[in-house]
């Protein structure tokens, strides 16, 4: 009888032992601990500069830059989270508080202007300067007319006053309302970024309207796209050059680009 009741004994302790909610519980432990040291970076990004920021017809921030990030943090363990400025802000103040990295088609060259002592990640784009007219087919008369340009792109406001009169040139504080400006005949031209104006070429702003688009032949040279980190965030510099490294690698970054950069036809 006491050999049946300890054999007993040892049967409830070992499945006691190996209850469900024991086995569970340690398998939750490391998964909370997991989330609980993924750092988390706040970025800077304009969300109305598409193809590189939007919001989308629910309110959630996609583009170029953020399909970037989002598999630069997957492969990194990390985790961003956004928080939207002006464009013409997001370099002009880089202390903002709690921000890590500024996003949004930010041109290398102005953040040497800007802030020099910035830590700028390998360029994962480029782009040129181009000029967009309502007519079938591009011409150089532009340069005698009303040029729209966005007050924030340093590059083409300092570009096109070299090769036209500043009379001409009227500013806008967003690729949009240059646009529309055109529509409204109240400018004859924009000029800005490639990418930028190839993207709302091809979508429903210019639809109803014959247009021509060129490279702006004095403004020929290239101009790579970066994401720029604080002075003082080293590491995530790392991370992300890594990703962006492991991204070009894999092929990842040319289906990204290909996604929201359409080849011209």
């Amino acid at each position: 009888m006491m050999k049946k009741l300890l054999t007993i004994s040892v049967i409830i302790s070992f499945l006691v032992a190996c209850s469900p909610e024991e086995s569970i519980q340690e398998e939750i432990i490391p998964v909370s601990q997991s989330v609980a040291t993924k750092p988390i970076y706040v970025v800077a990004i304009d969300q109305k500069y598409p193809p590189y920021s939007l919001l989308d017809k629910d309110g959630r921030i996609i583009g170029l830059d953020i399909d970037i990030l989002n598999k630069i943090a997957e492969k990194e363990n990390i985790s961003f989270q956004y928080k939207p400025y002006p464009h013409n802000d997001i370099l002009g103040d880089m202390k903002k508080e709690g921000v890590s990295l500024l996003a949004s088609g930010i041109d290398e060259a102005e953040v040497k202007e800007k802030q020099k002592d910035a830590l700028v990640s390998l360029p994962y784009s480029e782009t040129k300067k181009c000029v967009i007219e309502l007519r079938y087919e591009s011409s150089d008369k532009w340069k005698e007319k009303r040029i729209a340009v966005l007050v924030s792109d340093l590059e083409a406001v300092k570009k096109v006053k070299n090769v036209v009169q500043n009379s001409n040139i009227i500013g806008f504080p967003s690729n949009y309302l240059a646009l529309s400006a055109l529509m409204k005949n109240e400018a004859d031209s924009v000029v800005g970024d490639c990418t930028i104006l190839n993207y709302y070429a091809r979508n429903d702003i210019l639809e109803k309207f014959p247009f021509s688009i060129q490279d702006v032949n004095d403004m020929p040279e290239k101009h790579n796209i970066v994401f720029v980190a604080q002075p003082n965030s080293l590491e995530l510099l790392s991370k992300v050059n890594k990703g962006l490294m492991e991204l070009r690698k894999s092929g990842e970054l040319a289906v990204i680009m290909n996604k929201w950069i359409k080849p011209s036809e």
